[in-house]
């Protein structure tokens, strides 16, 4: 997966949209690294408080955001064997951790 493409960006960027779109319980999302290799990077999928994050865990609900995601990622270009499982948090638990920066949430 070396054959850098700069459409992964593209995709990537697409694929979030369509995801905060057809899920409103999502506070917001971000990628890291899909513009270095294809199978470097990954999403991340943001509720806005812990316990919504909680109450989409214990319904199912994340494992249907990530599931959509992967269809998504599949049926808008991305190379299939480099497709990864995306991520949540919660914007609250950043905030108070982090100070709100999500490079020192994931570093």
């Amino acid at each position: 997966m070396k054959n850098k493409n700069i459409n992964w960006e593209k995709i990537v960027e697409k694929t979030r949209k369509e995801v905060v779109s057809k899920f409103p319980q999502l506070y917001s999302s971000l990628d890291f690294g899909a513009y270095i290799e294809a199978d470097n990077y990954f999403v991340s999928y943001i509720f806005h408080k812990n316990d919504d994050l909680k109450e989409a865990e214990n319904s199912g609900l994340t494992k249907t955001i990530n599931q959509y995601h992967m269809q998504r990622m599949e049926v808008n270009g991305y190379p299939i064997d480099a497709i990864n499982d995306c991520y949540f948090a919660s914007q609250e638990e950043c905030e108070k951790m982090y100070n709100g920066n999500w490079y020192y949430y994931y570093k």
